[in-house]
């Protein structure tokens, strides 16, 4: 069921705030000449002592060039000033999901390249709140967040522009099939009070083959939306 109750919605914002937990942690830890694993140790044990279920998943990448997503195998190497983390980091808490993906520069304040693409997502994300309202169809919902990277000359998502997340990591209202994929007329599905999204636009760069996605996690309320998350939107160094 794609609208959810009271207590649940609470229990997805807990949730929330245990994958927050990870992010800070993170950025705490991520220092250049410490190991990738070490930081992601250090993440996992953040969330299950904030009281995770152990159902986590944590994808992270770090490099000079990020990849398209994040990955699940985790390096040997040891962080390097300039590297960008980029993650795919999901708390759950008796049975709801959480999520947020939160890059994350190394040693230094991101340069102008990840700027550009951090800048296009942010609008991406932008540009869908700005229309989130109960009846609006997920295809438009789904134009509209393709639209800023679109307009950039830049590529969007190799995962879904937004999802709903509650009992299981990925459910309605899903982005729509065939949005910038070609082929056949999307399927759409009516916003309702009550759901629960997860917007994950990204910005990557073809030529440059570097990537970087963010995210923010909404309940859909009468006049809007109503935000879970309490860290900000933003960029972090370390």
């Amino acid at each position: 069921m794609a609208v959810k109750s009271a207590e649940e919605i609470q229990a997805i914002a807990t949730a929330l705030r245990i994958t927050e937990q990870a992010v800070e942690v993170m950025v705490q830890h991520a220092k250049p000449g410490v190991r990738v694993r070490e930081v992601v140790g250090r993440m996992l044990g953040a969330m299950v002592s904030a009281g995770s279920d152990l159902g986590i998943q944590l994808l992270l990448s770090a490099a000079p060039r990020t990849p398209r997503v994040a990955g699940r195998i985790f390096p040997e190497r040891a962080l390097q000033t300039g590297d960008v983390i980029i993650n795919e980091i999901a708390g759950k808490y008796i049975g709801y999901h959480a999520q947020m993906h939160a890059p994350v520069s190394v040693g230094k304040k991101p340069g102008p390249e990840y700027m550009r693409l951090w800048d296009v997502a942010l609008a991406a994300l932008n540009a869908g709140l700005a229309i989130l309202r109960p009846g609006l169809d997920t295809v438009e919902l789904a134009e509209a967040v393709r639209r800023p990277v679109r307009d950039a000359g830049l590529a969007a998502n190799a995962m879904p522009l937004f999802k709903g997340m509650g009992v299981t990591i990925a459910e309605q209202p899903y982005s729509p099939h065939g949005v910038g994929r070609g082929g056949g007329l999307p399927q759409g599905t009516k916003l309702q009070e009550g759901m629960v999204i997860l917007f994950e636009p990204a910005a990557y760069d073809e030529r440059t083959q570097t990537g970087l996605h963010l995210s923010e996690q909404i309940v859909v309320t009468p006049d809007g939306y109503r935000r879970l998350g309490k860290l900000p939107v933003e960029f972090r160094s370390t």
